[in-house]
């Protein structure tokens, strides 16, 4: 039997991951199409400026994305603690802190999931900070993940093409059996797609390198409102994201816009 024609529109986290995924099965072939590929730097290219770190915010009766993100934990956690780790996932210690405790507040559903989890003692919490929780997490140097999951994926026979599409049906030829769709935010204007759900959050970070190999703790602050729901909920939120590299991810800002 043939193997079917797959194309992945996108090249970043998400579009690498499932071409990835798919060339691992023998009975396709993957092709990525996309206008930027690892090592490139472009405000149109959201991957690279990632974080990243691992923090769910599913909410304690979503199952479905419950189970999601216990699979992604597993496999980070998995590529951290291999003998030979060139992912750029490293085991630090994550810690979440509150100027002041959210009438909301709910033990989030990681609490007998994450190794370590616990709440942090009064003694322990940074000052202006109300309460706080920590519990062993991994942070991802995007721009090297992404490296190694292009290197993953061709070294598994599959295929790129560097290409900038205005249209969904540019994609697809005599003999693509199946087209997935990765572009992210281009999925607003991709012809053929023109998804209006999907819409810009714009931020600002800053990147700085330490004068030590790496720090091992990430954290996330919450100020003015944003209750337990994180950034999404709205209000203030700092982060710092170490990376395995000794660069560090400052942030942030969160805008939502057309």
């Amino acid at each position: 039997m043939p193997k079917k024609h797959i194309v992945i529109l996108g090249a970043g986290v998400i579009g690498l991951t499932t071409a990835t995924l798919l060339q691992q099965e023998k009975e396709f072939e993957v092709t990525v199409i996309a206008r930027h590929f690892p090592g490139d730097l472009s405000i149109d290219y959201t991957s690279p400026w990632a974080g990243a770190h691992w923090r769910s915010y599913a909410t304690n009766d979503d199952s479905r994305l419950i189970e999601y993100e216990k699979k992604t934990f597993h496999h980070f956690w998995n590529l951290a603690k291999a003998s030979k780790n060139n992912s750029g996932i490293m085991i630090v210690d994550g810690f979440d802190y509150w100027d002041r405790l959210p009438d909301d507040f709910s033990e989030p559903w990681f609490k007998d999931f994450s190794p370590e989890y616990r709440h942090l003692d009064k003694e322990e919490l940074p000052i202006g900070v109300e309460f706080g929780i920590t519990y062993k997490t991994v942070t991802i140097n995007a721009p090297v993940y992404l490296n190694y999951l292009l290197h993953t994926f061709l070294s598994l026979g599959g295929t790129t093409q560097r290409a900038n599409l205005s249209h969904l049906y540019d994609c697809i030829k005599n003999d693509t059996d199946i087209v997935i769709n990765c572009s992210g935010i281009h999925s607003r204007t991709l012809g053929g797609v023109e998804d209006t759900n999907v819409y810009a959050a714009k931020g600002q970070t800053v990147v700085v390198q330490l004068p030590r190999s790496h720090v091992n703790w990430t954290f996330e602050r919450y100020s003015s409102g944003c209750g337990s729901g994180g950034i999404a909920a709205g209000g203030i939120i700092t982060y710092v994201v170490p990376r395995d590299n000794g660069e560090v991810l400052l942030g942030g800002t969160y805008v939502e816009h057309d």
